[in-house]
């Protein structure tokens, strides 16, 4: 089954959400927000869509289909992954370079024992930044989208 298809039946419409695709033409234009680059509001050149680098620098999304996704997470919804498997994602599984953080199995964990544990996934393409944070001890969470 080709990617972008299985991503839609297995996490996108069981999560409800209806405005992400790895398959950039279906999204909307008017869903798709312009990139820019610096403190002006200068547009840069747009990265060039290619779909063999759609798994990893692909995702077209929405904020509020990223938080169903988050919430899906907070809440180890079941019709996404059993709940065995949301525990296995959310522990560290190694070290990285920045001390304090460590590679979970698509999470970013960090730990402290001032504080509960935070997990987190940035990225960024030309012209844009994410961010998304959970704390699963405390049911909260963050998306930050900036272009």
């Amino acid at each position: 089954m080709p990617f972008d298809r299985y991503t839609r039946r297995f996490i996108f419409e069981p999560l409800g959400m209806k405005k992400s695709s790895f398959f950039l033409p279906d999204v909307l234009p008017s869903y798709r927000a312009a990139p820019h680059r610096g403190s002006s509001a200068k547009l840069t050149s747009r990265h060039p869509y290619d779909f063999n680098f759609a798994p990893s620098s692909g995702l077209q999304i929405t904020a509020t289909d990223l938080a169903l996704f988050l919430v899906a997470h907070l809440q180890k919804d079941t019709a996404l992954l059993n709940v065995s498997s949301y525990n296995l994602m959310q522990q560290a599984v190694s070290e990285t370079e920045i001390q304090g953080i460590e590679q979970g199995l698509g999470w970013q964990v960090l730990e402290s024992p001032d504080r509960p544990k935070i997990l987190q996934h940035g990225g960024s393409d030309r012209g844009f930044r994410a961010l998304v944070s959970i704390q699963p001890a405390n049911g909260t969470g963050i998306v930050i989208l900036s272009n």
